[in-house]
């Protein structure tokens, strides 16, 4: 069984994931994959630097991702051109990953931004939509991302509307609350599935 969570930037869908982790499910990142893509080694590291220069590097030579979300969302324009270069290379690992865990796992879940722009709910036996208030979502990616309220905005407005994610969820989590409130509502869906899964096998 493979489950998806997505959600808006800051709403606590990468939160979530990790409590399903603790009580057994098997986790894929969407992000972690695009971290990997990024490394010095990889081919994408190279269109990278081929399209924004080596003004996105740091001392080290790494992508800072930083400098480059600047740039990457600065415009729509930007985005889809960052996207047509990132996006391909790490949705094959992503279905490769995905095909791989299932194999040697019952539940595995899936946190990754985009399920539902990539056109890949399809892939997922339920899906799970985490959203939140926009103030809220500001203050918590303040304190972990030290961003200002226009940066966040920009990255905000470059993700598909909260209702075109809804209208493919099965779940909705309205995380505005804290930990212990999000955890309810994970046990409350922790429950359904394990209902889900038994009449299955």
């Amino acid at each position: 069984m493979v489950i998806g969570i997505t959600g808006e930037i800051g709403a606590g869908k990468s939160t979530l994931a990790a409590i399903f982790k603790d009580w057994g499910a098997r986790l894929i990142s969407g992000d972690e994959i695009g971290w990997e893509l990024l490394r010095q080694e990889e081919p994408t590291y190279r269109l990278l630097l081929e399209r924004y220069g080596r003004d996105i590097l740091n001392a080290e030579g790494d992508i800072d991702r930083r400098k480059l979300g600047e740039i990457v969302f600065s415009s729509p324009v930007e985005t889809r051109k960052f996207n047509g270069l990132v996006h391909p290379e790490l949705l094959r690992r992503l279905k490769r990953r995905i095909e791989e865990t299932k194999r040697t796992s019952s539940l595995v879940v899936v946190d990754a931004a985009l399920i539902v722009e990539w056109g890949m709910t399809g892939e997922f036996d339920k899906l799970i939509v985490v959203i939140a208030d926009e103030d809220r979502r500001i203050d918590r990616l303040k304190r972990s991302w030290q961003l200002n309220d226009e940066v966040l905005k920009d990255r905000f407005r470059a993700q598909l509307p909260r209702e075109e994610k809804i209208k493919c969820a099965d779940w909705v989590i309205e995380n505005n609350g804290d930990l212990r409130e999000l955890k309810d509502e994970a046990e409350k869906i922790w429950r359904e599935l394990s209902k889900w899964r038994e009449r299955r096998s």
